[in-house]
């Protein structure tokens, strides 16, 4: 890597990362794959998380209906579909669902960037709009 990438890169090595650490990562795209970003599980609940459009917290961890509308709002059209490069990918299995319905984290996307992550007190803090805020994750 060059330290340079696009929405496909930023995924791909995000899912990369993801995957190192035990969790369950693919990259997603649209129809037209005109954007990419990432679909995560994390204790059997999926996820869309966008690391190219999440320098503020718009797109983190939020469920499909979410991911849709925020896909409508810059002209790229649902379905959504798995990206995958080999024929005996899991991805490619009958039964794998890719569900997105979790809104605990809700809170987080009217925020900007996190600042701070307290793993002791299992907090979040994050700058947002109305000021600096903490978003208690207890135990998810």
């Amino acid at each position: 890597m060059e330290g340079k990438g696009i929405c496909g890169n930023l995924s791909a090595l995000y899912n990369y990362l993801l995957l190192q650490c035990g969790v369950d990562a693919y990259v997603f795209h649209d129809n037209g794959i005109t954007h990419a970003w990432s679909y995560v599980k994390i204790d059997g609940v999926g996820y869309h998380v966008d690391t190219t459009w999440t320098s503020t917290l718009n797109d983190f961890m939020t469920p499909s209906s979410v991911r849709e509308k925020n896909l409508a709002e810059h002209g790229i059209t649902a379905p959504i579909n798995p990206r995958y490069s080999f024929d005996d990918a899991p991805l490619n299995k009958p039964g794998i669902v890719f569900s997105a319905n979790d809104n605990r984290f809700a809170e987080l996307r009217n925020g900007w960037i996190i600042l701070n992550i307290d793993r002791e007190r299992k907090v979040i803090t994050y700058d947002s709009e109305d000021g600096v805020k903490e978003f208690a994750y207890g135990d998810f």
